[in-house]
Parts: structure tokens; C-alpha cells; sequence
């Protein structure tokens, strides 16, 4: 994997953890995709 997939996979896995510590917010996949998907976009701006 390049760089770039390693640091996406990185994202994902932390933001699973940190979704599980977080009761208040729901952990669900969808949320999880959207919010790897908005980081993705950010990033290829630059």
C-alpha cells in the first residue's frame, strides 16, 4: 500500500477506537464512512 492508503487505513481504524469511547455520538459505519470520505476530499484539495 502507498503512503496515502496507510494513512486512510490509519484514519479509519482510529476513528472506529474513538467512536467506541464516545457513547454520546452513534459508531455506525455510514458516520464512519462519511467522515473518512470529508477527510479524503480535504486532503486532495492540497
Amino acid at each position: 500500500m502507498s503512503g496515502f492508503e496507510n494513512q486512510a487505513r490509519d484514519r479509519l481504524i482510529s476513528i472506529v477506537y474513538t467512536k467506541k469511547r464516545d457513547l454520546n455520538e452513534p459508531n455506525t459505519l455510514s458516520e464512519i464512512l462519511d467522515r473518512l470520505m470529508v477527510d479524503l476530499v480535504l486532503h486532495s484539495d492540497k
